[in-house]
């Protein structure tokens, strides 16, 4: 039986695509017919309730040193913690600021 050398640059991608358990390259596209998209996670319910005080009432409930995403609109200014924003159950708060939908995310 007679052994071939494959060049590493031929050896590698054959390789890797076996090791993938396929007959083709992992990094190919499916065909249309082998297509079947993945729920991977639910859906997050939107955020639109959450607690909004004004400046001269926030007190200590903000550290001075704390991270927010300042929003201005029209006169409407607003300040949305980045600690609010990174929990499992909030990524994205959905407001209303100076009349115009604004989406704060992290």
């Amino acid at each position: 039986m007679r052994r071939h050398r494959l060049k590493p640059a031929i050896a590698f991608p054959l390789a890797f695509a076996l090791l993938a358990g396929g007959d083709r390259p992992a990094t190919a596209q499916p065909k249309a017919e082998e297509f079947r998209p993945q729920k991977l996670l639910e859906p997050l319910p939107p955020i639109t309730e959450f607690p909004v005080k004004a400046v001269k009432d926030v007190g200590e409930a903000l550290n001075p040193s704390e991270l927010v995403i300042g929003v201005t609109v029209g006169k409407e200014s607003r300040a949305y913690p980045v600690n609010m924003l990174t929990g499992p159950r909030r990524e994205i708060l959905n407001d209303t600021l100076g009349g115009k939908s604004v989406a704060a995310t992290w």
